[in-house]
Formats: structure tokens, C-alpha cells, sequence
């Protein structure tokens, strides 16, 4: 039986919806989230996974690390903070 060690795939989602159905699907072990999606902003989206997270009582340690990344549009710098 063989195993994937070090795989890596990258998923976009463009919207809430599709980032719900996304993180349903698939296990993450990160996710990079721009706090500024079009419908929600990222903060909101990542409390959502952290309450289908808990809905279906996953382990602390197996949650799916989010770090928020966004733009500052008026200094065009990139921010980024850890949502735990």
C-alpha cells in the first residue's frame, strides 16, 4: 500500500460558498485567507470553519491552520495575522 508523504495541492476559493464546499471536502493543514473575499469578510469566513470544525468535535490539535493574509489598499503593504 502506498502512501503520499509531502503532497501539497492548492485550492482557490472565490467566494464564501465555494470556500465552505472547499473546506468541506477536502482536509487542510493551512490555509492562506485574504481578509477581504467579496461576500465575507475573512475573519468571518475562518469563524465559520472553527464552528464546522467544533459542530463535528475535531481535536484541537487536528484544526486546520489559518493564516489571514490581506493588502493594505492604501500603503499596497501585505499584512498577515494567525488565526488560531
Amino acid at each position: 500500500m502506498s502512501q503520499l508523504r509531502n503532497s501539497r495541492a492548492t485550492l482557490i476559493g472565490g467566494n464564501i460558498i465555494s470556500l465552505i464546499q472547499i473546506f468541506d471536502s477536502y482536509k487542510f493543514d493551512l490555509i492562506l485567507m485574504d481578509n477581504n473575499l467579496p461576500d465575507m469578510l475573512g475573519l468571518e469566513a475562518s469563524k465559520c470553519m472553527r464552528e464546522y470544525e467544533d459542530l463535528f468535535n475535531i481535536e484541537k490539535t487536528d484544526k486546520t491552520h489559518i493564516i489571514a493574509v490581506t493588502m493594505d489598499p492604501l500603503t499596497g503593504n501585505f499584512l498577515s495575522f494567525t488565526i488560531y
